[in-house]
């Protein structure tokens, strides 16, 4: 469970970012 936790956390940031840059290219 441990684990999961700290992989949710790092996983969410990037794909935030990507949305971001995503909009602004759109």
């Amino acid at each position: 469970f441990g684990s999961l936790v700290k992989l949710l956390p790092m996983r969410i940031p990037p794909k935030r970012k990507q949305n971001n840059e995503q909009k602004k290219s759109q």
